[in-house]
């Protein structure tokens, strides 16, 4: 469950953005699609509870732990591997196992980037930063996941191969939240979706 009511962000006293209410329940998608200077990230950064200074009513039953955010700047380690990079956080919190080896070697196969995952990062392009920080996502068990922006550096084909690894994992999950100015992403889950399991957002 998410919801919120008469949701704002105040900047100053001169300045402050009002945000539309949401309603969200198991085994939705809400859809946001907003110009890039509108303040989705704003947006999106409240309901991953990573911006805590916002006014009225945000209520969600997810712990911050079951919430999964899909940073623009893509928080990578340089000196790492893309593996290491992947693979990064689990090791310290001792859940990586086999089976999530298995997990990122077959998204890196459909993402076409399988044979780099023992390249330092900082030899990628910036599409092949983005398949990365996907893949990563994807093995955390999350129940909250919101995705801004998430094939912005990639071509047509690539974008494809996300969204369809995407609808794969919200029928695992609870709850995906995306924001993106592909209309092929919309009419991509329109035809995968029954209407009232896809919602969009207006602002």
């Amino acid at each position: 469950m998410l919801k919120t009511k008469n949701l704002q962000k105040i900047f100053s006293k001169e300045k402050s953005i009002k945000f539309s209410d949401i309603n969200l329940g198991k085994n939705q998608i809400l859809f946001i699609k907003w110009p890039s200077w509108v303040w989705k990230t704003t947006l999106m950064k409240i309901l991953a509870k990573l911006d805590l200074k916002y006014n009225w009513d945000y209520k969600t039953n997810f712990e911050k732990s079951e919430i999964w955010y899909f940073f623009h700047d893509y928080r990578l380690i340089s000196s790492l591997s893309i593996k290491e990079n992947i693979f990064f956080g689990n090791i310290y919190k001792n859940i990586w196992n086999i089976e999530m080896e298995k997990e990122i070697e077959q998204i890196a196969k459909k993402l076409d980037i399988s044979d780099k995952l023992e390249l330092p990062v900082k030899k990628l392009s910036s599409g092949q930063y983005q398949r990365i920080c996907l893949i990563r996502s994807f093995i955390w068990d999350k129940k909250l996941f919101l995705l801004d922006e998430p094939t912005s550096h990639l071509d047509k084909e690539s974008s494809e191969k996300v969204w369809e690894i995407i609808f794969e994992y919200y029928q695992k999950w609870a709850i995906f939240i995306l924001s993106s100015h592909d209309d092929f992403l919309f009419s991509f889950l329109s035809k995968k979706l029954e209407k009232e399991n896809i919602l969009t957002y207006e602002f």
